[in-house]
């Protein structure tokens, strides 16, 4: 699964993070113009990556999990 996401504020950012955190399978947080890739399971690399990446922030997940994250993905924006 690979899909643009955003994080607007603390109270995303936390919320994603709890969404993901306990999920089986490789979850990262991915900046493609700058090759970028942090782990969406830490909420600091959650943190750094909303706060320095802003639009270009992608999720890239091996299981799918957008049930659990489909209020963050930007909609018409599957890049995958």
């Amino acid at each position: 699964m690979y899909n643009k996401i955003m994080l607007i504020g603390l109270s995303d950012i936390e919320g994603f993070n709890r969404k993901v955190i306990n999920e089986d399978g490789r979850i990262e947080l991915v900046n493609p113009k700058r090759n970028f890739r942090v782990d969406a399971k830490s909420y600091l690399s959650c943190l750094l990556a909303a706060s320095e990446w802003g639009e270009d922030l992608y999720i890239d997940s091996e299981n799918d999990i957008y049930d659990k994250i489909e209020r963050y993905i930007v909609i018409g924006a599957n890049d995958g």
